[in-house]
C-alpha cells in the first residue's frame, strides 16, 4: 500500500494488486501461491478472483476468516511499538509473540533483520495501512466467508500450527471443510510460523504438494 494511501473499505482489491501486477511483469501466466498470514488471506483472495493465474495455493496460518477483537487488539499493539519505538527488545517480544518456542525460533539474525523492516522510512509511515484490517468494521467488509473459500478451485493445502497464537486450529479445520479438495497439515508445538518453526518437515510437505499439481 502506498504512502498516500488510506484503509479502505475494500482492502482485499488493493491486495490483490500488486501480485496480479508483479505476474503481468514478469510475463507469468500462473503460479504457485503460497502466504504465510496475510500473505494467506491475499493469496484466497487471489485464487477466488483470479482463478486463471493460480496453479495452486498454499494457506499458511492463513488470517481472514474470523474477527476476534482481543486478537485484532493483539496484533495492533504489538507491532505498532515494534514499528513506533526503536528498541529490538521490542521486535524480539513481537517474534517471541508468534512462536512456539522462542528459544529455538527467534534468533538474533532474525531480530536485527525485522527490527531493520520495522524501522524502514516508509514502512513507519505507512503502519496504519498495514494494520487497517485490525479495524473491526474494516475487517468484517473483507472477511473470506464460507461460500468465498468454497469457490476456490485451485489445488489447496492448509498449514497451521496447534498452537498458533492467532487463531486456533478450529480456524484450519473450517478452511479445509469449506474449501473443495483441500488438504490439511497441523503440526504439534508450533506457533504462527510453521514455515520456519517446522521447516524441514513443511519444505518436505509443500514439495510434495506442487509436485502433485504441477502448472498445465
Amino acid at each position: 500500500m502506498g504512502a498516500e494511501r488510506q484503509p479502505t473499505s475494500d482492502c482485499r482489491q488493493s491486495l490483490q494488486q500488486s501480485p496480479i501486477a508483479y505476474l503481468d511483469a514478469m510475463g507469468i501466466k500462473k503460479a504457485h501461491l503460497a502466504g504465510e498470514s496475510l500473505g494467506g488471506w491475499t493469496s484466497a483472495w487471489l485464487a477466488i478472483n483470479h482463478p486463471n493465474r493460480v496453479a495452486s495455493v498454499q494457506l499458511i496460518a492463513a488470517g481472514g476468516t474470523k474477527a476476534d477483537p482481543v486478537i485484532m487488539e493483539r496484533i495492533k499493539t504489538s507491532t505498532t511499538r515494534a514499528v513506533q519505538v526503536d528498541d529490538e527488545d521490542l521486535t524480539r517480544q513481537r517474534l517471541n509473540l508468534l512462536m512456539h518456542n522462542p528459544e529455538k525460533d527467534v534468533s538474533e539474525e532474525l531480530v536485527e533483520v525485522r527490527h531493520a523492516i520495522y524501522h524502514q522510512p516508509d514502512f513507519v509511515a505507512n503502519i496504519h495501512n498495514l494494520l487497517s484490517l485490525q479495524n473491526m468494521e474494516i475487517r468484517q467488509r473483507n472477511l473470506l466467508r464460507p461460500d468465498d473459500l468454497g469457490s476456490i478451485r485451485a489445488p489447496a493445502l492448509i498449514v497451521w500450527g496447534n498452537q498458533n497464537p492467532f487463531g486456533g486450529v478450529a480456524e484450519a479445520t473450517a478452511m479445509h471443510e469449506n474449501i473443495p479438495g483441500s488438504e490439511l497439515i497441523v503440526y504439534n508445538e508450533c506457533g504462527h510460523w510453521p514455515q520456519h518453526e517446522h521447516a524441514e518437515e513443511y519444505n518436505t510437505a509443500a514439495i510434495e504438494f506442487l509436485r502433485k499439481h504441477p502448472i498445465k
